[in-house]
């Protein structure tokens, strides 16, 4: 897993993000709702997403990417997300 700094507001769900828009085209725009990151608060970051591998070192399920705070690492054993197994 990668990390990059995210922006300081991030819209939607604070794990995955949202831009608010519906799947329909016809439907009208949701309200985009942004949360700012305290001054305080460590920066949010952007996770490239969780890989599991098997013993030959061949990905075998990837998750999509997702919003974080902080650099520091967090074992994740059970990723939330949609996946792709390989």
């Amino acid at each position: 897993m990668y990390s990059a700094q995210a922006e300081d507001v991030i819209f939607g769900n604070q794990t995955f993000g949202d831009s608010g828009l519906p799947s329909n085209q016809g439907d009208p725009n949701q309200p985009a709702v942004g949360t700012q990151r305290g001054s305080g608060d460590p920066l949010n970051v952007v996770v490239s997403g969780h890989k599991r591998y098997n013993n030959k070192g061949e990905v075998v399920e990837q998750y999509e990417p997702y919003f974080s705070a902080g650099f520091d690492y967090e074992p994740d054993d059970n990723p939330a997300g949609v996946n792709v197994k390989m």
